[in-house]
């Protein structure tokens, strides 16, 4: 019970900094009217975070499949990456006006001037915000280039169309929104939920990328005359295809399982002991991190009870 109102006393003294900070930052913020901040702790706000962050996965997911031939799905990349350009082109001009917190998003001070947050942002992420949505915009027109021979000069080939790696540096709004999501959570089991869902996609996101970097070293292996695709008779096969059979290669590396698809080369066979490691070590805190969420809502509702 001490404990509690400890906690308790805590919070209120949080929140009283927090209202205290809010109001300052408007009585001293006469220069730029703060009725043009954005408090990042709205539902509006954090619908608009949670769409970047939706946006930020599909990037994730794609930015390894610009190394294959895609097929019928280049024309689905064609309708939504228009889309994915808007949104970011305004999340670089929200960005101006977003309340910041005073130091990180664990705290409950946020700094609500325009003007002092439109130049923290100039100072740290707009530049890199700007080169990377001109990226976007350059590989947008790129694809929708056509046939014609002065488009064609535009296009990339897929070895540079995958330096679109560097959106990874928007993951850092990914933790941002995250953060934002669990702040507004009171609920201790949402939070484990949320914990849970992170360990789990983060697990599907690098079997992906594993499972791409084992198509692509079929792919362009040019000094060994055999390799897996080859091997196996899929040299003419659908590229969707091939892809979940390499995804169930990399799934049965990260668990007790077993499948047809074997190393048939030198470079093959170093990538796959270096899977079989990895695999190793990501499965073990995986379910680590699994059992402790477990533990956790377990004493939860013990104390409740």
């Amino acid at each position: 019970k001490h404990r509690q109102d400890t906690a308790g006393f805590v919070e209120a003294v949080r929140g009283q900094a927090s209202s205290k900070h809010k109001s300052e930052g408007k009585a001293t913020g006469k220069a730029c009217p703060q009725v043009l901040a954005l408090d990042p702790t709205t539902k509006g706000y954090v619908t608009w975070g949670i769409t970047g962050m939706v946006l930020l996965m599909w990037d994730v997911f794609v930015i390894p499949l610009s190394l294959f031939e895609l097929g019928g799905f280049s024309n689905v990349l064609l309708v939504i990456n228009p889309f994915v350009c808007a949104y970011w082109s305004m999340d670089l001009v929200v960005q101006f006006f977003a309340w910041i917190p005073a130091k990180d998003f664990r705290t409950s001070v946020w700094e609500v001037r325009v003007s002092k947050i439109s130049a923290r942002y100039v100072k740290t992420w707009f530049v890199p915000d700007l080169c990377i949505l001109s990226i976007d915009y350059v590989f947008m027109l790129s694809d929708a280039g056509g046939g014609s021979k002065a488009q064609g000069a535009l296009r990339l080939s897929k070895i540079v169309r995958f330096l679109r790696i560097i959106r990874f540096l928007r993951l850092r709004k990914l933790r941002e929104i995250l953060e934002l999501l669990v702040r507004r959570q009171n609920s201790e089991h949402v939070v484990v939920g949320i914990q849970l869902t992170k360990s789990v996609a983060l697990l599907l996101l690098m079997s992906h990328y594993v499972a791409c970097g084992w198509y692509a070293l079929a792919m362009y292996n040019f000094n060994d005359s055999v390799n897996w695709i080859s091997k196996n008779g899929l040299d003419d096969t659908d590229t969707g295809y091939v892809y979940t059979i390499s995804l169930h290669w990399v799934m049965t590396q990260f668990s007790p399982a077993t499948n047809n698809i074997v190393p048939t080369n030198f470079r093959e066979r170093a990538f796959a002991l270096g899977v079989v490691v990895f695999a190793l070590i990501v499965f073990s805190s995986f379910v680590s991190g699994l059992t402790n969420a477990v533990n956790q809502l377990r004493r939860i509702n013990l104390e409740r009870t």
